[in-house]
């Protein structure tokens, strides 16, 4: 992903006034009527409109098929090559990556045939500098058979370049289990085809507390045979799901999310200057409810697109409040770094949520920008931002802030 430093100040925001509409939640999926929780959607407490309930949820909603299309984006982006690369796109932008085998940067690695060792380190330059390191991923692959590997992983985040491995600002951590591959690199990295299936659970940890966990699966749906498509061009389809494993401190609330790929599915095409975009609609639901109101069920793996029955769905009870959503939205990434996004009006329940990414302030660094309006209004009730390593902040209207992490509303 674009490694980018970002100055998160919520004085950029302009406090628009909160516009006059009912925002109450409702019954997700075609579910039973439920009761909300005290805060949720349409409730008293802190929340009495709603409002930071619905864009808690769409933050979390857009950040989760995003993650699901990076990994999958960067093992084919990063397979086979071991050697320092550093890519330029655009004014202030050069980026930096590492890639190792084996015990090149890990300790006390070992390698047995079908088994090894990875590692991929990312910086905020241009040259591979030991003061810019932003993300550090360590994998473990095991190869059960020529088609089939397991791979445990840990993820790394600095909100700010950092070399200081104790005192990262996120840690992910998860398994990956491959399906159907057509061999591996030498990293032991996939090789793609039609009907490879790759599922992931993960969990997400900041300051050493546990604050979401979640899994998705993604399918090669292999080539895209449509008129106009892309030389290249494939079809993917992919589920995901996951909660926050603590409430808010502020509201009291802890927040979920499931989609899937509509049934067009997904389309990854190579553009140019290895230039690779990632589009298609997400369709799913939102859910707010009380900590510890919601877990997942997981079904049979999905060998094909369109995705039919999700493998992974939500599985919310008690008390709760959901809220449907539908998400246009393109990725483009470069060499594994997030290079661009675009969500053009996005739904959820009775709100409209647009986002692009481009040079923010004076460093013209790239961040993704977006606002959430109700429907037939001008004033949007929220904006966010966030760097293109998935840090930034939600601001109210009303002038409450939020923190994103990993793409993620993590407290």
């Amino acid at each position: 992903m674009q490694i980018r430093t970002l100055a998160l100040v919520s004085t950029i925001f302009a406090a628009g006034m909160l516009a006059a509409c009912g925002a109450g939640g409702s019954s997700g999926g075609g579910g039973p009527v439920i009761t909300p929780p005290t805060n949720a959607p349409g409730g008293g407490g802190p929340d009495p409109n709603g409002y930071m309930a619905v864009s808690i949820g769409m933050i979390n909603a857009i950040g989760a098929p995003l993650q699901e299309n990076l990994n999958p984006n960067n093992e084919a982006q990063t397979g086979g090559s071991s050697t320092l690369s550093a890519h330029t796109m655009g004014s202030n932008l050069g980026v930096c990556q590492q890639l190792f085998n084996g015990s090149a940067m890990l300790t006390g690695s070992s390698t047995a045939p079908g088994q090894g060792t990875s590692e991929l380190v990312r910086y905020n330059g241009p040259n591979c500098q030991a003061n810019q390191v932003t993300s550090d991923t360590q994998r473990n692959w095991n190869q059960s058979t020529t088609s089939s590997e397991t791979v445990t992983f840990t993820t790394k985040k600095w909100a700010t370049p950092s070399t200081n491995t104790a005192t990262a600002n996120s840690v992910r951590t998860g398994t990956i289990t491959y399906t159907n591959a057509a061999g591996y690199t030498s990293l032991g990295e996939p090789i793609f085809q039609a009907g490879t299936s790759r599922t992931e659970t993960t969990a997400l940890t900041v300051n050493g507390v546990t604050v979401s966990q979640g899994a998705n699966e993604w399918i090669d749906g292999g080539a895209d045979t449509a008129s106009g498509a892309p030389a290249g061009a494939e079809y993917y389809c992919g589920d995901t799901v996951g909660y926050n494993a603590v409430a808010n401190s502020l509201l009291n609330e802890a927040f979920g999310w499931n989609s899937q790929t509509d049934p067009n599915n997904g389309v990854r095409a190579p553009g140019a200057n290895g230039d690779v975009t990632f589009s298609g609609t997400r369709n799913g639901t939102s859910f707010v409810g009380l900590a510890g109101f919601m877990s997942y069920k997981t079904g049979t793996p999905n060998t094909k697109c369109p995705i039919i029955a999700p493998q992974y769905t939500a599985a919310p009870t008690g008390s709760y409040s959901s809220q449907n959503f539908n998400i246009p939205v393109s990725y483009t990434f470069n060499s594994g770094f997030l290079k661009s996004l675009a969500i053009s009006n996005a739904t959820v329940g009775n709100y409209t949520v647009n986002a692009k990414s481009g040079p923010f302030g004076a460093s013209n660094q790239l961040a993704v920008q977006g606002s959430i309006t109700p429907n037939g209004s001008t004033s949007p009730i929220a904006h966010f931002i966030i760097d293109m390593n998935g840090f930034g902040a939600l601001t109210m209207a009303t002038g409450q802030v939020f923190t994103i992490t990993d793409w993620h509303i993590v407290n």
